[in-house]
């Protein structure tokens, strides 16, 4: 059965690795001919890059039918994989969607910290700060932020759960990426105000940092809110781009996942 996927040849470094290649006669005059062709075009194409080609082309030949016996090997070890993986818990009760909801907690208590020159302009808005006050007092109840620390770990421990119901392992993958975002930034934040100090002698300007700041409180703080809207309907929040990519990952690891399939599907040989 062919490969839904095709998993990307390993370069030449990755080759030069493997065991000795099997001799001309080891394949059918058919697949070698065509092997030899196409390392041979492969060898002119290089050489109007002016790249080295001191290797014998029935060499070539040879190695270009290793790397896609190779290639099928590790097809079929993958297949393999997939097909072993335990089912996927499709539950999407009200627990499970109450659970994805109040994931976002994490994100959205760190994320008020680039909000505060936003609260300040836009007292109408004081309500959304009042009730994330409480969850984020209690998160950092903890003292030098072991309450967030701890938070983070036992949600990348529920998230690699593979019983946990799959809505709630994307939804925690999900708001850690975007709280771990909210970590690059704030570090960000911090070399920037020293290179500015250091290079200018200044710090940077006001309006500038507020900018900066309003506008990843606003980023994180929309993602959030479409993801615990998607979550109340008991839906995949698949619209955040690499953010979405990386909670998919999460469960490859058990059956009825597509993404991988998808992301390998048809894709063309190099």
């Amino acid at each position: 059965m062919a490969s839904a996927f095709v998993v990307p040849q390993a370069g030449h470094a990755a080759v030069s690795a493997v065991t000795r290649a099997p001799s001309a006669t080891a394949v059918g005059r058919a697949e070698y001919g065509v092997a030899l062709g196409s390392v041979l075009l492969l060898a002119a194409r290089r050489m109007h890059r002016g790249a080295d080609l001191r290797m014998h082309p029935r060499r070539m030949a040879r190695r270009a039918v290793k790397e896609r016996e190779d290639q099928k090997t590790l097809e079929k070890f993958w297949e393999t994989v997939l097909a072993n993986r335990p089912p996927r818990n499709e539950d999407t009760g009200p627990l499970t969607r109450l659970g994805s909801v109040l994931a976002y907690l994490l994100p959205l208590t760190d994320a008020l910290r680039f909000g505060m020159f936003l609260f300040v302009s836009f007292p109408v808005i004081q309500p959304l700060l009042d009730l994330l006050v409480v969850p984020a007092l209690f998160i950092n109840g903890l003292p030098f932020g072991l309450g967030y620390l701890t938070l983070f770990i036992t949600m990348q421990a529920v998230a690699a759960n593979r019983q946990v119901p799959a809505l709630l392992r994307y939804n925690l993958r999900q708001a850690i990426t975007l709280n771990v975002f909210l970590v690059f930034m704030s570090l960000f934040g911090d070399a920037l105000k020293i290179l500015s100090g250091a290079a200018f002698g200044w710090p940077v300007p006001l309006d500038i940092a507020i900018g900066l700041s309003t506008g990843i409180y606003l980023l994180v703080t929309g993602c959030c809110l479409y993801s615990i809207a998607c979550s109340l309907a008991g839906r995949y929040p698949r619209g955040l781009g690499p953010v979405s990519e990386a909670a998919e990952l999460q469960l490859m690891d058990t059956q009825g996942d597509t993404f991988f399939v998808t992301f390998f599907k048809d894709k063309p040989e190099e």
